[in-house]
């Protein structure tokens, strides 16, 4: 048959033609037969793949996330006004949620809050940014150089940690960046 492929394709329609039904019993059979050994193998696969997968998702997902911020920083760049309006709206509409965030961050500086640290040279601080802030018409925060609630370290509230950044650079570092972060 191999020196006659026209004869063999012509045989073999032929026969799938007249066998249909049979055809169709034996691979149900067939399925059938083989259906536990197809989960298994699919199941070992997806195992075998599901940290790449898994890798592949979360690159995906960071990616998309980087995307998100800068465009959503362009935006509140451009729209200053525009992005403290809508800030304040709904923050005067979610009283509840801005009083947890408060008390969490109160909790959070108490705890961090060590017995040594000295409260008179943490108090100049203070003063010291509202004082800017009242000089330059800016806002100034304290900023806290290792973040209280930072996701990987959790820095002290002493007098060493502190430092007066104008508003816009402290809000942009949020809890996600400090000097020497490895």
């Amino acid at each position: 048959m191999a020196k006659h492929p026209e004869k063999a394709a012509e045989y073999t329609k032929r026969y799938e033609e007249n066998n249909a039904e049979r055809r169709k019993e034996l691979r149900a059979i067939s399925r059938a037969a083989y259906a536990p050994r197809r989960l298994e193998l699919g199941r070992a696969l997806e195992e075998k793949n599901r940290a790449k997968r898994k890798a592949q998702a979360d690159a995906r997902r960071a990616s998309m996330l980087d995307r998100h911020n800068e465009k959503s920083r362009r935006w509140r760049a451009a729209n200053l006004e525009k992005s403290k309006a809508i800030f304040k709206k709904w923050r005067d509409a979610n009283p509840g949620v801005m009083a947890m965030h408060s008390a969490k961050w109160r909790a959070a500086l108490l705890q961090a809050t060590p017995t040594w640290a000295d409260q008179k040279k943490i108090a100049e601080f203070y003063e010291a940014a509202d004082g800017l802030s009242m000089l330059t018409g800016e806002w100034y925060h304290v900023d806290h150089i290792v973040p209280l609630q930072g996701k990987t370290v959790r820095g002290l509230h002493c007098e060493a940690n502190l430092q007066v950044l104008p508003e816009a650079e402290n809000i942009r570092k949020g809890n996600r960046h400090w000097p020497d972060q490895p």
